[in-house]
C-alpha cells in the first residue's frame, strides 16, 4: 500500500504545483518559480529524447517517474518558503479520482477489445469452418 501512496504523490505532484500557481494567497515570486518547474517537467516528459524512449514498455515510464521524484526534492529546496501540504492533499485527492476513471475505461476497452475479437474469431470459424 505504501507503493501505491508513492505512486500517487508522483503523479500528484505536478498538479499540486499547478494549485501553487493559481493560489491567490502565494506571492508572485514563489509562483514564478513553480510554474518553471511545472514548465520543466511537462517539456521532458513530452520530449521525443528521454533517457528511454516513452514507447519503451516500462522503461518509458520509469525514466518519468524518476524526473518526477528529482523534480520533488528540487522543489523542496527551491521553495522553502511555502508548504504545499494541502494542496498536495487536494491534488491526491483528484489524483485517486482520475486514476479510477482511467482504470474503468481501460478495463472497459479491455472487454471490448476481447469481445471484438471474439466475435471476429467467430465470424472466421462459422465462414472457413
Amino acid at each position: 500500500m505504501r507503493i501505491l501512496s508513492r505512486i500517487i504523490d508522483r503523479f500528484a505532484f505536478p498538479y499540486s504545483l499547478y494549485l501553487v500557481v493559481k493560489n491567490p494567497d502565494i506571492s508572485g515570486k514563489v509562483k514564478l518559480k513553480a510554474g518553471l518547474i511545472l514548465v520543466a517537467i511537462y517539456l521532458y516528459m513530452l520530449n521525443p529524447i528521454a533517457i528511454f524512449a516513452n514507447f519503451t514498455p516500462v522503461l518509458g515510464w520509469l525514466d518519468d517517474f524518476i524526473i518526477l521524484s528529482i523534480a520533488m526534492a528540487v522543489t523542496k529546496k527551491v521553495l522553502p518558503e511555502i508548504d504545499i501540504t494541502q494542496l498536495r492533499q487536494k491534488a491526491r485527492t483528484h489524483t485517486k479520482r482520475l486514476l479510477f476513471w482511467i482504470l474503468i475505461i481501460l478495463a472497459a476497452l479491455i472487454l471490448i477489445g476481447l469481445s471484438l475479437l471474439g466475435l471476429l474469431i467467430y465470424l472466421a470459424v462459422k465462414h472457413w469452418g
